[in-house]
């Protein structure tokens, strides 16, 4: 049986500045049940070994945590993840908003390229779309044209080749762009030889939002002003309303601070401090409900449930 599980904080990660999430299963062999000991470590110190030697009696031990949870809650939140301890809100982002990663290349040089590499290539501008290319390109929670314009300014990538399907004819600099592509074996790569054909870019529509959802410094919520369409560092938030004070008011409850807490709940969590939350993961983000009601936040279950009845 799965008799408990260990974690560890960031003060106390066993590999300290390395992406990687470190967890201690002890199984006894013995016939299951249905709870289990969570235990998380958050000082370095003796006081995980005192407790695993007293046979899991001394709980007094002020640097851990431990915790009685049901199994099945365990590993529907995740046994890295802190338990639920009471409802936190009956409104997740999926209620507001749909996730999606962003666009993968599988190569990036190929296909992400500034404004001057373009000019240089002679290559027509209407095949390209205004991309981020990485978290630490935006450092603001607002993405203007003034962040591009600097970004290019420094001659960040900006611009992706976006052929988001089959074109005859096409013109002929692009074409000697693609053939060049070819003679670097780029259409022989795991990702890219699936397309067809292997120039064709991953389509996705500008999203309101932005999510930061991998790094070191505080995870976010960016709103797209500027309407770029974000590569695989950033997810994709399609709000459900598309009236723009709307869309502010849920840009301002998903940044709060109480929101962003809850993170937790979605995410895996690195010894760094890194936090990472998959798209399928961030839709059950638990949203406050004092702020769904303070700001009057639109519902999808409600849209849903008016359209039928």
């Amino acid at each position: 049986m799965l008799e408990s599980v260990i974690t560890f904080s960031e003060n106390a990660a066993p590999f300290p500045e390395i992406d990687t999430n470190a967890i201690i299963f002890l199984i006894k062999n013995q016939k299951p049940i249905n709870k289990l000991l969570w235990i998380k470590v958050n000082e370095v110190g003796n006081e995980l070994l005192q407790f695993i030697q007293s046979d899991f009696t001394n709980t007094d031990l002020p640097t851990i945590d431990i915790i009685e949870r049901e199994l099945s809650e365990a590993l529907q939140t995740g046994l890295s993840r802190p338990p639920h301890q009471e409802l936190i809100s009956p409104y997740k982002l999926s209620d507001f908003a749909t996730v999606m990663r962003g666009i993968a290349t599988g190569a990036n040089d190929f296909f992400f390229l500034t404004n001057q590499q373009i000019e240089e290539l002679n290559l027509p501008k209407e095949y390209f779309r205004l991309t981020l290319g990485r978290t630490r390109d935006v450092e603001n929670d607002i993405l203007t044209t003034k962040e591009i314009i600097e970004l290019d300014r420094k001659g960040r990538p900006t611009m992706l080749l976006y052929i988001d399907k089959p074109k005859n004819n096409l013109p002929k600099q692009l074409m000697d762009y693609i053939k060049e592509g070819e003679k670097l074996e780029l259409n022989k790569r795991a990702l890219i030889k699936s397309r067809n054909p292997w120039y064709k870019t991953e389509k996705r529509e500008i999203p309101e939002m932005l999510f930061a959802y991998l790094g070191r410094r505080d995870v976010r919520f960016i709103k797209n002003e500027v309407g770029v369409l974000p590569l695989h560092c950033l997810h994709c938030v399609y709000t459900n309303s598309k009236d723009k004070q709307e869309i502010n008011n849920l840009w301002t409850v998903l940044n709060h601070p109480e929101t962003l807490e809850n993170l937790k709940y979605v995410s895996k969590s690195y010894g760094s401090g890194a936090l990472k939350a998959e798209p399928q993961s961030l839709k059950d983000l638990p949203v406050p409900e004092k702020f769904v009601k303070k700001y009057n936040l639109t519902i999808r279950k409600k849209q849903i449930y008016n359209t039928l009845f």
